[in-house]
C-alpha cells in the first residue's frame, strides 16, 4: 500500500487554516475577555468607594450625635434662671421679634458664652446672671434673632450636607461664610437702632467673652460670640452694615452650596 506523500502545499493549507481559526477565535474571545475585567474593575473601584463613603459618614455621624449627647448631659446640671427682671427683659425682647413661645433662662457656670438651644422651644443659656440691664438686652435680643431666623434648624441641615457631602471642600467653604454672614446679618438686627456709642459697647462686649470662648459642637447651638478669628470682620461689618449686599451675597452662596451638592450627585449617579 503507497503511503501518502505530505507535500508543501498541503501543509501550507493547513498552517493557513489554524492561523485563520485562531484569528476568529481571537476576535470573538477578546472583546469579551476585556469587557469583563473593565465590568471587575469597575465593581471593585465602586465597592470600595462605596465602603469609604460609609465608614466616613458613619464615623461623623457617630461624632456629632456623641458630642450632643455629651453637651445635652453637661446641661441638665444648668440651674433654671429666677431673676424676674432677666425674664422681662427677655420676654419683652421676644414679644418685639414676634416670637410666641416662651423663653427659658438658664444659668450654667461652664458655658463661656451665652448660647442659643432648643430648635421649639428658645432656651438661652448664660454664664453668669450679674449682667447690667443694657448687656442683658444686647445678649439676649441677639440669641432670640437666632431663634427667629431658625438658625438652628440652618446650622443642623448644615451638619447634615457635610456628612453627606464629606468629600466635597466646596461644602465646608461655603458653609463657613453662611456662619459668618448669619452671625454679621444678627449682629445687624440687634444693632439697627443703637448709636454709635452703643454698638461699640455691643462690639466690646462681644470681645469681652471672646477671651474665653471655646466652639462647642456643631450640633449643640449657637454661641453669642464666634472665634477671634472671625471677630474682627464680624465687628467691622455691624459698624459698617450694608443689609442689602449681605442679602445677595447669602443668596448666592446658597445657591452655589445647592449646586455644588447637586452637581456631585448627578456625577456618582452617572459613574458606570
Amino acid at each position: 500500500m503507497a503511503k501518502p506523500v505530505l507535500s508543501s502545499v498541503n501543509v501550507f493549507d493547513a498552517t493557513e487554516g489554524v492561523i485563520a481559526f485562531f484569528k476568529i477565535y481571537v476576535s470573538y474571545t477578546s472583546p469579551n475577555i476585556i469587557k469583563d475585567t473593565t465590568l471587575n474593575m469597575s465593581l471593585d473601584w465602586q465597592k470600595w468607594a462605596l465602603i469609604i463613603w460609609i465608614v466616613v459618614a458613619g464615623a461623623l455621624v457617630l461624632w456629632n450625635v456623641l458630642g450632643l449627647l455629651c453637651f445635652r448631659y453637661q446641661l441638665q446640671q444648668s440651674q433654671t434662671v429666677h431673676d424676674a427682671l432677666l425674664q422681662e427683659i427677655a420676654s419683652r425682647c421676644a414679644a418685639g421679634l414676634g416670637i410666641k413661645q416662651k423663653v427659658a433662662l438658664k444659668l450654667h457656670s461652664a458655658i463661656q458664652s451665652p448660647m442659643l438651644v432648643g430648635f421649639f422651644t428658645p432656651t438661652i443659656i448664660i454664664p453668669n446672671a450679674d449682667l447690667q440691664l443694657d448687656e442683658a438686652q444686647m445678649i439676649l435680643a441677639h440669641e432670640l434673632v437666632h431663634f427667629k431666623h431658625r438658625a438652628l434648624w440652618r446650622k443642623l441641615l448644615a451638619v447634615i450636607l457635610q456628612t453627606i457631602y464629606w468629600f466635597n471642600p466646596v461644602v465646608y467653604l461655603i458653609k463657613r461664610d453662611l456662619d459668618r454672614l448669619a452671625e454679621t446679618s444678627c449682629d445687624e438686627q440687634v444693632v439697627c437702632r443703637m448709636n454709635q456709642a452703643e454698638r461699640k459697647k455691643y462690639g466690646h462686649l462681644l470681645i469681652s467673652y471672646t477671651t474665653v470662648f471655646r466652639n462647642p459642637n456643631k450640633v449643640s447651638g449657637i454661641a453669642f460670640v464666634s472665634t477671634r478669628k472671625r471677630l474682627e470682620r464680624r465687628i467691622l461689618t455691624m459698624l459698617n452694615s450694608n443689609k442689602k449686599s449681605r442679602k445677595t451675597v447669602v443668596a448666592a452662596l446658597a445657591c452655589t452650596l445647592c449646586a455644588s451638592c447637586l452637581g456631585m450627585s448627578v456625577l456618582a449617579a452617572e459613574v458606570p
